[in-house]
């Protein structure tokens, strides 16, 4: 079992564990739809997800380590308002 699962399961009923790649729309509405359906609608969201590329001159970075860091930096933040808000 993972530790995040082996975690919520220790927890007790308050807890849940739920898999969600931030940088999808369709990941973050389903976390947030688990969420609504276990305890109803949240009442504080913490977008704390966050990644960058390894430490390097900014010529040497790849397009895709960019992207993948808008993705989670910002445009995941737009995603969880978008679930949370309504």
């Amino acid at each position: 079992m993972p530790k995040h699962r082996k975690l919520a399961a220790e927890l007790g009923s308050q807890a849940r564990s739920e898999r969600c790649d931030v940088a999808k729309s369709a990941d973050v509405f389903a976390a947030v739809k688990a969420c609504v359906d276990a305890f109803g609608p949240p009442d504080i969201v913490v977008n704390n997800a966050g990644t960058t590329h390894r430490n390097q001159p900014m010529l040497d970075v790849d397009r895709s380590d960019l992207r993948q860091s808008v993705a989670v930096n910002v445009k995941s933040i737009f995603h969880m308002a978008r679930a949370v808000v309504p």
